[in-house]
């Protein structure tokens, strides 16, 4: 618990420190989301089939800035925290529709941006829920599930068609105790614009994203976007649809140390 104060307090203090903080900024974030990262803040969601049965995945959430400010005189480095959340469920879809598990995850990003580079730093809160339904309809038990750490990710966009970005997250409370460091990695790729509807600002694009993660032994989690992204120039808001492939261990807590892999399609909106 001391550590985790002491964190918040290095996450929290710096606007107080530096002159000029900007509250409330707008522009989105410094470190733009992960697309293919089934656990970032984002607001999608997407059907696939699994073991016979319909499944559907949402993710609804946010990000938003708090407060802006520049670490250097030449404001070459700013300086964004954010407070974001997300809450993460995954239904069956049959006669009736039943909840079978729900992810709520809470971060307290600090993010950063110099030219080409970009990073963030924050520390996360995820806890797990079995659905009431899923319980009755198959008789599996809840587990104590809660993870509290830090998360640090670099990127480097060498062109504004190309990301990489790399880094690791540190648990710094489990329940129950698992292995508690993830290496992370993963790019993104899109195309020049297409079409030329007046306006219109459409690309496609390619996602990928690996999880290493020592509570499942260094088991890789791989998932692989593909899709189109949809939008009018000069408005940050956009809407994508796309194919997702999932194959590794369940990024569901209730689920985690079960393998599983599906094909879906879905759409999401960035805003």
């Amino acid at each position: 618990m001391r550590r985790i104060i002491f964190l918040l307090t290095v996450l929290t203090l710096p606007p107080m420190v530096f002159a000029d903080v900007q509250w409330l900024p707008a522009g989105g974030s410094l470190f733009p989301k992960i697309m293919a990262d089934p656990e970032e803040v984002q607001t999608a969601g997407q059907y696939f089939r699994k073991n016979g049965q319909d499944k559907v995945d949402f993710s609804v959430g946010n990000n938003y800035g708090i407060a802006q400010w520049f670490a250097d005189k030449n404001q070459t480095w700013p300086l964004q925290f954010d407070v974001s959340g997300v809450i993460i469920p995954r239904f069956t879809v049959s006669s009736l529709i039943t909840l079978d598990d729900a992810d709520y995850i809470v971060n307290l990003p600090l993010e950063a941006r110099h030219g080409i580079y970009s990073a963030r730093l924050s520390l996360f809160h995820k806890s797990s829920h079995l659905g009431d339904n899923y319980i009755t309809t198959t008789g599996r038990q809840r587990i104590a599930y809660s993870r509290e750490g830090v998360q640090s990710l670099f990127a480097a966009e060498p062109t504004e068609r190309v990301r990489f970005y790399g880094g690791l997250s540190q648990l710094l409370h489990t329940d129950p105790n698992v292995g508690k460091t993830t290496v992370q990695g993963g790019f993104e790729l899109r195309t020049r614009p297409l079409g030329h509807v007046k306006r219109w600002h459409t690309f496609a694009y390619l996602a990928e994203d690996v999880q290493w993660k020592q509570e499942v032994n260094w088991s890789a989690n791989s998932d692989t976007q593909l899709g189109i992204s949809l939008g009018f120039d000069g408005n940050p808001r956009r809407f994508r649809v796309f194919l997702n492939y999932f194959d590794g261990h369940s990024t569901y807590g209730q689920f985690y140390t079960e393998r599983e892999h599906y094909l879906g399609t879905g759409i999401g909106f960035d805003f």
